[in-house]
């Protein structure tokens, strides 16, 4: 089965002018967070930090400048995820009052398959954002990043 996910995850405050200035869809998570999913209709570009070049596939200038100031109303997360049958990739960066605070960071279950799921990038960077694992969830159940197998149906479930 395949999960493939390009989004932005921060509290309401500071995705409101990401929204706004996307024109995209929002869906809200749990613990007052919401998801804005990066589709096709994002202008393409290339990251201009070297870092954000070899971690991410669709990060754009724009959108990286976007984020940048969009984070000084609170923490705001870029997660890209591409996986096939169980294998794959996830990665993650956060900014936080306009600075790179977390990541990025990128991880291959392929090639390092014994690291445990509480340090992948998308876990690394909700914990950035205030999310908590319980005994039993990691953070990525507890805002329900499994709800929807690609960005398309993120985009078609928000609003």
């Amino acid at each position: 089965m395949a999960y493939q996910l390009r989004a932005i995850v921060a509290a309401a405050s500071a995705a409101v002018q990401i929204a706004e200035a996307l024109s995209g869809s929002v869906v809200e998570l749990p613990g007052g967070l919401v998801l804005i999913p990066i589709t096709d209709r994002v202008p393409a570009g290339a990251a201009s930090d070297p870092a954000l070049v070899d971690t991410f596939e669709y990060l754009t200038v724009g959108l990286q400048e976007l984020l940048l100031l969009a984070s000084t109303d609170g923490p705001v997360a870029y997660l890209e995820a591409e996986f096939f049958g169980g294998l794959g990739t996830q990665a993650a960066a956060v900014w936080d009052s306009a600075h790179l605070v977390t990541g990025p960071v990128r991880h291959d279950n392929e090639v390092e398959p014994d690291v445990p799921a509480t340090l992948w990038p998308f876990n690394t960077a909700l914990r950035a954002l205030g999310v908590r694992a319980t005994e039993t969830t990691d953070e990525f159940d507890v805002v329900g990043l499994g709800r929807y197998r690609c960005t398309e149906d993120w985009a078609q479930h928000g609003h």
